[in-house]
């Protein structure tokens, strides 16, 4: 009981209440993933208005009467209303101390990077992030070696030049092979 109290006095020493504090936590992903850098699903969160919001939202789908007008109107108000908290100065600064603070642990990181992995409908996102994983985790090594190869020719013979300190011309063309790198040349 002390520490709640304690956390509501801190609130009230920034000018915030706790719908504040939740609106911040919900917009920046603390809370609900689906309220990310959404202002209003953020406030509807904050406000508890989710089961209300669900009911209009079903309604309109059944298309009862009048149903998508008061989805509409509901909306807009909650969006009017998630706009005017926005403007509070010391709500901007708490939503950026939770950035701040999300993008200084690591753990969330690699929880977007298991989200990546686990989801299935963008592939080519779960191959670059399992990639990335393996890349993280030393689960693949990659060890670098060079690789020569010499090309030569004959430049005396049929140009009509008679250099005789160099008729063979050498050229060696050098580069760097990965492990994971196929290369082949012709004989």
């Amino acid at each position: 009981m002390k520490k709640i109290k304690k956390q509501k006095a801190k609130l009230q020493d920034k000018g915030m209440n706790a719908m504040h504090e939740l609106f911040c936590r919900a917009y920046t992903g603390y809370t609900d993933p689906d309220c990310f850098n959404n202002k209003t699903k953020s406030f509807i969160y904050a406000n508890h208005l989710e089961k209300e919001h669900a009911e209009l939202l079903t309604n309109s789908q059944a298309y009862i009467s009048g149903a998508k007008e008061k989805l509409k109107r509901f909306e807009n108000n909650c969006a009017s209303q998630a706009v005017h908290l926005f403007r509070n100065v010391k709500i901007r600064d708490k939503i950026n101390e939770l950035f701040d603070s999300m993008f200084d642990d690591t753990r969330h990181a690699d929880r977007e990077l298991a989200y990546l992995i686990k989801q299935k409908k963008d592939l080519p996102s779960k191959v670059q992030a399992i990639r990335e994983y393996n890349r993280m985790k030393d689960r693949i090594k990659k060890t670098e070696s060079t690789e020569s190869v010499s090309f030569t020719w004959d430049m005396g013979e049929g140009t009509g030049k008679t250099d005789t300190a160099s008729p063979i011309k050498t050229v060696t063309i050098t580069r760097k092979v990965e492990d994971n790198d196929d290369v082949e040349f012709d004989d």
